[in-house]
This record gives C-alpha cells, structure tokens and sequence, in this order.
C-alpha cells in the first residue's frame, strides 16, 4: 500500500485525483500515512 501511494505521489499528473481524494480520507490510516510520508 505504501508504494501505491508513493507511485501516487510521484505522478504529478494524478487524472483520478478526486477519486483518490475521497479514497484516502476515507480510510484515516491511509491519509495519516500519506500525511507522513509528506
């Protein structure tokens, strides 16, 4: 999972952005690693 959300945040052009917006906030352990990550 971590290296789907660092190939997310590699690709800067996200075309699903939204999608994985709504993805992540729903899952709060995602988002708070996603925030780590940061």
């Amino acid at each position: 999972m971590r290296e789907v959300l660092s190939n997310l945040l590699e690709d800067k052009h996200i075309e699903n952005y939204p999608l994985f917006k709504e993805f992540v906030f729903e899952r709060t352990d995602i988002y708070d690693s996603l925030v780590c990550l940061i």
